[in-house]
């Protein structure tokens, strides 16, 4: 795996053909911020200007997965929701914990990197953060209209329970 690793892709997964949950590969783990929300972020006083919340969620999401699994990650270089740069990563983890509005020109790079193939994965980090989690909704939402998908037809929403085989 780690021949393969020439840093042309930021990810690759091998599955065993005779046992398909055993799996190895490397990611390379790219932080990525929304500008708009980084900014209200940054208006908060103890958050001390960061442009994502908790940046050592990354770390502690290498860490693990490292820990139990056969993939093994690092973090990459930062980057920015509405960049040509998002199309380069196979999956985006977006943490916000505070409320914020997605520009038209972030909506639109987010609903073009998802119809292109790409995955994201998002949480509020605080359970309790309605307002966070349906601005996360309000996300999708806006980043899929802009690209033309409509919601109820073309896709739906689905929060994941804990228990899901995802985890």
């Amino acid at each position: 795996i780690e021949a393969l690793d020439t840093c042309r892709y930021h990810a690759m997964v091998i599955q065993d053909p005779t046992d398909k949950k055993k799996i190895k590969g490397f990611l390379h783990l790219a932080p990525v911020y929304i500008p708009s929300a980084a900014a209200a972020e940054a208006a908060i006083p103890w958050a001390g200007g960061r442009r994502y919340p908790f940046p050592s969620t990354y770390v502690t999401l290498v860490r693990a997965m490292n820990k139990y699994t056969d993939i093994k990650v690092d973090v990459a270089k930062e980057l920015s929701i509405d960049s040509q740069q998002i199309f380069k990563v196979p999956i985006i983890f977006l943490s916000y914990h505070i409320p914020f509005q997605i520009t038209d020109h972030e909506a639109e790079n987010v609903g073009r990197y998802l119809m292109a193939g790409g995955f994201i994965f998002s949480d509020t980090l605080l359970y309790s953060a309605i307002p966070v989690y349906r601005n996360m909704v309000e996300l999708w939402k806006k980043s899929l209209a802009a690209v033309g998908e409509v919601y109820g037809r073309d896709w739906q929403f689905e929060r994941l329970p804990n228990s899901h085989p995802l985890y």
